[in-house]
């Protein structure tokens, strides 16, 4: 999980709910994810809105996070 920065948060909303999803992980980099995917409960109350593809824009130290699409899901 990691915190959205204020920048891609609507102004009308304080907190946006969300969940990152991890897409390729070094082997390295499984033992500390697990952990945490497994804390995800998909089949309470969640709802989701829409998926949004996020990206860094600019350098890797410095750019900023920006949604580069949003995908909004339907029923």
């Amino acid at each position: 999980m990691v915190p959205l920065t204020k920048r891609l948060r609507p102004a009308d909303r304080p907190y946006w709910p969300h969940t990152t999803m991890v897409l390729d992980a070094k082997p390295e980099e499984i033992p500390l994810m697990e952990p945490n995917l497994k804390k995800v409960d998909m089949t309470g109350t969640m709802r989701f809105e829409s998926i949004e593809l996020i990206g860094r824009v600019g350098p890797s130290r410095g750019g900023e996070y920006q949604i580069l699409s949003s995908f909004p899901l339907l029923g």
